[in-house]
């Protein structure tokens, strides 16, 4: 990588950061993919090209350090982590035939939760996304001066709390920019704004008791969606006897923080635009003006997106835009953002060409763009089709999946007709669709829900019998409230 850049040359420049290591944790028949950040990373460099006036790009952070994950995370927490990274990579490792047992059992996953899994590159891919975001903070506080930096990275973080690993999260990567930004650069005050369609109840958690932290979400909630937490105060769900509810690390509802520097502003599904602006502009961003931070940190998922399989607030990939340029213009202090969710991979790719050319406007101090057109870089894109999510037809390693292999094959501002056309296997397995199905017997007792960041769990689902009278096992995807009927993956082994 060439020589970082003296202060003051970066003043109206953007940093994209990336890392090779945050796609090689891959959990199989899972919904937070390494196409998410490979979608993203091509997409962006085609919009921008690999040198440009408005945008640089480090694809080769340093990992976190143990010091800065345990400024946020519990010894204990490390502990653990680290102990189920070194048995899954003995594991993987381990001979296949044993000269005197013969064919060996080799773990090359291990689950922590329902949703949450590791493999033997996760510790390099969570090492990497932590460091990621640091590198993002250094971008910015640092001699360089970027005015802004995106990190793209994953696994994302921001579910992680202090002391437990859960919905697809390991460290909290926004949580340790924080800290980092405190720690290193004595930036007291920092802020970070959640628009992912979860609650970030892993930052709310650390966030809450400390007064010079700030932390804002507008998120979908109701029918048990996932973390069950962040809702708003006087909830009914959030007291049993009269007694508040912790769920997951975070109040259930009303969580104000200990200087009410904590906002939270649940929406029902399909929610659009509209009603977020206004919580935007009613709660959110006045809050945020006001606690005046040193550092803005947008933890960005693109789950809120409209054709995203899991969430559902109807965003437009533009509509990104508009939320960079409104934290922004209320923080007025330097910005990065850390990706978290989203599972439509060319949607996602769609949000963050949005995203960093908002960023990249802001740097230059340029007004805000009114103009929708397709934008370069979104080769990646259909119009005509969703893309590929967790509800479509994946397998991974094959030459066809590789999405720089898709961008190069594609022009830069046409989408060929039918290029990216659902296959027939696709087809069949819509999300917008279920299949049609028996009459059915009378459902039985269903066990409790648990909540998932997949969507609707198998545990509230009905149960459907086939023509043979069996019960048909059924997967958590969802679309507009409906299951669609599949075969689950595999289950991921236990830890012992």
């Amino acid at each position: 990588m060439a020589a970082r850049a003296r202060r003051g040359d970066n003043s109206k420049r953007t940093l994209f950061v990336t890392h090779p290591h945050c796609a090689e944790h891959r959990i199989a028949h899972h919904p937070e993919q390494p196409k998410r950040v490979e979608a993203i990373e091509a997409a962006v460099l085609a919009h921008f090209g690999e040198r440009s006036a408005d945008f640089a790009h480090d694809p080769s952070p340093p990992d976190a350090t143990a010091e800065a994950l345990g400024r946020f995370h519990t010894k204990k927490h490390l502990s653990k982590l680290e102990g189920l990274f070194d048995k899954v990579e003995e594991s993987a490792q381990a001979p296949l035939m044993d000269p005197r047992r013969g064919r060996t059992k080799r773990r090359t996953m291990l689950s922590i939760d329902e949703d949450t899994a590791v493999m033997p590159r996760s510790r390099a891919a969570a090492l990497s996304a932590a460091g990621g975001a640091c590198r993002a903070v250094d971008a910015v506080l640092g001699q360089e001066n970027y005015h802004s930096a995106f990190a793209c990275v994953r696994p994302p973080g921001h579910h992680a709390t202090p002391s437990r690993a859960m919905g697809f999260c390991l460290y909290n990567n926004a949580g340790v920019a924080a800290l980092h930004a405190r720690a290193t650069y004595g930036i007291q005050r920092v802020a970070v704004v959640d628009v992912d369609v979860h609650h970030g109840n892993g930052t709310e958690a650390f966030f809450r008791d400390d007064a010079d932290l700030f932390y804002a979400s507008f998120h979908q909630s109701g029918d048990d969606f996932y973390p069950g937490t962040g809702l708003a105060k006087g909830a009914k769900q959030g007291f049993s006897r009269g007694r508040e509810l912790s769920v997951n690390g975070a109040k259930v509802a009303g969580e104000t923080g200990i200087n009410n520097n904590v906002v939270n502003c649940p929406l029902g599904r399909g929610a659009g635009l509209r009603a977020i602006r206004r919580v935007m502009e009613e709660k959110i961003l006045p809050a945020l003006s006001a606690f005046a931070p040193g550092l803005v940190i947008i933890s960005l998922g693109f789950d809120a997106l409209a054709k995203d399989p899991i969430g559902g607030l109807n965003l437009d990939p533009h509509d990104y835009a508009y939320l960079t340029r409104s934290i922004q213009d209320a923080a007025q202090c330097k910005l990065i953002s850390v990706l978290e969710g989203g599972y439509d991979v060319r949607e996602i790719a769609r949000g963050a060409v949005a995203h960093v050319s908002e960023l990249a406007r802001l740097a230059k101090g340029a007004k805000p763009s009114d103009d929708l057109r397709r934008l370069r870089g979104a080769s990646v894109i259909s119009e005509l089709s969703s893309g590929e999510s967790w509800g479509s037809e994946q397998s991974y390693g094959d030459e066809d999946d590789d999405v720089n292999t898709l961008v190069a094959n594609m022009s830069l501002d046409s989408v060929a007709d039918g290029a990216m056309a659902r296959s027939p296997t696709a087809n069949r397995m819509s999300m917008d669709s279920v299949a049609e199905r028996p009459a059915t017997p009378p459902l039985l007792p269903q066990p409790p829900p648990r909540r998932s960041p997949r969507g609707v769990s198998p545990g509230v689902l009905p149960v459907e019998y086939g023509a043979d009278g069996s019960p048909l096992r059924r997967s958590p995807r969802v679309s507009n409230g409906h299951a669609v009927a599949s075969q689950p993956p595999p289950a991921m082994p236990r830890i012992e």
